[in-house]
């Protein structure tokens, strides 16, 4: 698990110190996988496959957030747009 520390600023005021453990990179991009060239028989086997790993995907992260939500953490989820992040370390 990943910590940062940044100061972040909200508004023109209003500027913070704030301590995160990270959940999801933020991205620009889309990450992919490009199967311009996969034939319909790989194109069916590789979405068959990618939808049963996404079941474990999903029972991962609902388990993450029922943990969290049974912890007493459910109020410390935050987005931070990255573009308002200065100092990250």
């Amino acid at each position: 698990m990943k910590n940062i520390q940044f100061q972040y600023r909200k508004t023109p005021e209003q500027l913070t110190d704030r301590e995160a453990l990270v959940l999801t990179e933020p991205s620009n991009n889309y990450f992919t996988l490009d199967i311009t060239e996969v034939s319909d028989e790989e194109r069916e086997k590789l979405e068959a496959g990618l939808a049963e790993l996404q079941i474990g995907i999903d029972e991962a992260f609902s388990h993450r957030i029922k943990w969290l939500r049974d912890n007493g953490f459910a109020s410390y989820f935050r987005n931070f747009s990255k573009d308002k992040m200065t100092m990250v370390g």
